[in-house]
């Protein structure tokens, strides 16, 4: 049934971009904004086509796995908001590609944290988003995490994954250090980002540990400072 609906998506898209659009309560207001902002639809392919790996039941093979799939879900959406956030602009041509890179680069490090985030909601569900490669390394099967319980071995596979969000997050801001003023909002997840990284430090990555349940703490105080900074 999933298979199914992405394949009604990716129907969805090409009719869009053909031209046409259902009738339906997202589909119409997507298309406006594909029109108006004149969205590039490889983004959208690639970001249907990731989404078949949540039919698997296995996890993701090693880490650079794992981001890719962050990046073809979480990246492609900031790259679309870079698109919108940039204005109308003529067929064909994109905002520039570092700033692009950089804000991708942004978002994929928050749904790697956000895949943390989730364990215990996912393993709830029988699905484990942790790289094999890495729960081999330490020890940890996969099986054992779905009750529920940190098991020793976990905390290093959490601190591998987090590692990679920080450096993703370190990249893109070298690449820009303080984004064009229009285009902030799509690289302001890195604050949040932060934030949770600290709550992983603080809770010595243990993903059970009922603190990383709760929002950080003022983090809508956060988005508000970095927005007035004008950095993320």
């Amino acid at each position: 049934m999933g298979l199914m609906r992405l394949q009604w998506w990716r129907d969805c898209i090409a009719e869009i971009y053909a031209g046409n659009e259902r009738r339906h309560q997202v589909a119409q207001p997507l298309a406006a904004a594909v029109r108006r902002h004149a969205l590039s639809r490889e983004h959208f392919d690639g970001l249907i086509d990731a989404r078949e790996q949540d039919m698997s039941p296995e996890p993701p093979v090693d880490l650079p796995a794992l981001v890719s799939y962050a990046g073809a879900t979480a990246g492609n959406l900031g790259l679309l908001a870079v698109e919108v956030l940039g204005g109308t602009r003529p067929a064909g041509t994109s905002p520039d590609v570092a700033v692009a890179s950089a804000a991708s680069g942004v978002w994929t490090a928050h749904a790697l944290l956000g895949l943390l985030r989730a364990v215990p909601h996912h393993a709830r569900h029988h699905r484990i988003y942790l790289p094999q490669t890495l729960l081999t390394e330490h020890r940890v099967a996969p099986h054992e995490l779905l009750d529920l319980h940190a098991r020793p071995g976990l905390a290093a596979v959490v601190r591998g994954v987090a590692a990679e969000a920080e450096r993703l997050l370190g990249e893109s801001g070298r690449i820009v250090a303080r984004p064009p003023r229009p285009l902030l909002p799509a690289f302001l997840p890195a604050t949040l980002a932060r934030a949770y990284l600290r709550q992983l430090r603080r809770a010595g990555y243990d993903l059970f540990d009922s603190r990383l349940q709760e929002p950080p703490p003022w983090r809508v105080w956060r988005l508000r400072i970095a927005s007035l900074r004008g950095r993320f």
